[in-house]
């Protein structure tokens, strides 16, 4: 009997083992072999290594049981000036060596697509965007955009799709870069609203190398709402994940959220 019971406990044993070596070796794979391990700040967001690359392809199957933040913030116009209920949206985020991946879903009934030929404003239209940058935990509080290092990656929606631009920091602010053409996107429209996913290289975001699992990083996600009554293209409002994120303080990435690059997600 003692013999079966140590047989079953070896099985189970060595059953949990397999389970490891299989799921560490799929994030060694996906995401790398190097981690990083550093003093994590508080209420830093956390995204896991995407050991199965999800596709860009409207399609969301890939996100189920991936944690989704809220984008509660209201950052244009500015506070005390009451925010409408009607511009509301959810975010999720996975990584891997290759690739930032993001979806937002997001309730916006009055669509306006961004001008296509104004690739750097399209912060101004319909659209989600994100600030990455390197790690600010030990960044003094006024320090300026670090150029080459800070960028704002936005996505416009268009007649058809969606659209990829960047601005990058230069000379102490973020300054006006271009389209992007190499971001793997998705638009679907559903009613009251579009989700977007989207796959980053790396390189979008000034990283010559893939970055170590566990690293961190800084990071907003923003959703932008266009006027709809007007003839001139410009933003009506803004939100975001980032619970300190204001219309002026993108120029201070001291700000900006601490986000860990890690091997599981975070829930």
């Amino acid at each position: 009997m003692w013999a079966g019971v140590g047989v079953g406990v070896l099985l189970v044993a060595f059953a949990g083992f397999t389970w490891w070596y299989s799921t560490a070796s799929s994030v060694a794979k996906a995401c790398g072999t190097e981690s990083a391990f550093p003093t994590v700040p508080a209420g830093a967001v956390t995204l896991g290594c995407a050991t199965t690359a999800p596709e860009m392809d409207g399609s969301f199957a890939d996100w189920d049981g991936v944690p989704a933040g809220h984008l509660a913030t209201q950052v244009f116009p500015g506070q005390p000036k009451a925010r409408p209920d009607d511009l509301q949206a959810t975010w999720q985020g996975q990584w891997d060596s290759r690739f930032l991946y993001l979806h937002l879903s997001v309730d916006d009934a009055n669509r306006r697509t961004v001008d296509a030929a104004r690739p750097t404003q399209f912060w101004q239209g319909d659209g989600v965007s994100f600030e990455f940058g390197p790690d600010v935990s030990t960044l003094p509080p006024t320090t300026k955009p670090r150029s080459g290092k800070d960028f704002h990656v936005m996505v416009g929606v268009t007649p058809v799709g969606a659209l990829a631009s960047f601005n990058m920091a230069n000379a102490g602010a973020i300054r006006a870069g271009g389209a992007l053409t190499d971001v793997i996107l998705s638009r679907t429209d559903r009613p009251g609203g579009y989700e977007i996913e989207m796959a980053v290289p790396w390189t979008d975001v000034g990283l010559s190398t893939p970055p170590a699992r566990g690293s961190l990083w800084a990071m907003n996600v923003n959703v932008s709402d266009a006027v709809n009554s007007t003839t001139t293209w410009r933003l009506a409002r803004m939100i975001s994940s980032n619970p300190v994120r204001t219309a002026t303080n993108q120029g201070l990435p001291a700000t900006w959220q601490h986000l860990v690059l890690d091997d599981e997600v975070d829930s």
